[in-house]
């Protein structure tokens, strides 16, 4: 009887002693599967981008006046709040899938090994972007007014078409490190 007492004290013990305990961590597996995808475009975007500019070699800064403005740097990133990040996110990754269709028709870069890279890119970001819409849709947060960048014109000249793949690989390069970093942040404050 002795024993069965001290094992009975020691089983409520430990029971009590559970209960202190904080609740395990919720893993939010959606967020670590776009941490992942982001990751996975921000790899594919770099690959590409190396082959595009061995493809396509251009000296200088290539800008395109219709690509989304980067706001924020690395430091500002303990900052995010969930609303802000995801609306940004989901609405610069908008505009940069009107970007890649609109080289992935560009009669220069159709005619190069390149279009498959891009398609995948391509791809990757509609995921993802499906991925943040799910979120924001959870979240109760408005989707941001999106409206379609105005584009050159698909027959662009071969330099037009070049400077502008230029800008929107570099560009999306930035974004996409800018992008896990924030999902990561985000991830760490779920």
């Amino acid at each position: 009887p002795g024993s069965q007492s001290q094992l009975a004290v020691a089983l409520l013990s430990m029971c009590v002693g559970l209960q202190a305990l904080p609740p395990p961590r919720r893993v939010d597996h959606e967020l670590d599967t776009m941490v992942n995808l982001a990751k996975n475009i921000l790899h594919d975007t770099k690959i590409a981008f190396r082959q595009f500019k061995l493809k396509f070699p251009s000296e200088g800064e290539h800008r395109l006046e219709t690509l989304p403005v980067l706001s924020g740097s690395a430091s500002d990133l303990g900052a995010i709040q969930v609303t802000n990040a995801l609306s940004k996110i989901d609405s610069d990754l908008r505009s940069y899938e009107e970007h890649f269709e609109w080289l992935k028709k560009a009669e220069v870069i159709s005619k190069a090994p390149l279009e498959q890279s891009i398609t995948k890119i391509h791809s990757k970001t509609q995921n993802l972007a499906n991925h943040i819409e799910h979120l924001m849709n959870r979240h109760n947060i408005p989707k941001s007014n999106f409206s379609p960048p105005q584009l050159p014109p698909q027959h662009a000249t071969h330099w037009s078409a070049v400077h502008a793949g230029h800008a929107i690989f570099h560009h999306f390069k930035l974004f996409m490190d800018w992008t896990v970093r924030a999902l990561v942040v985000l991830q760490n404050k779920h």
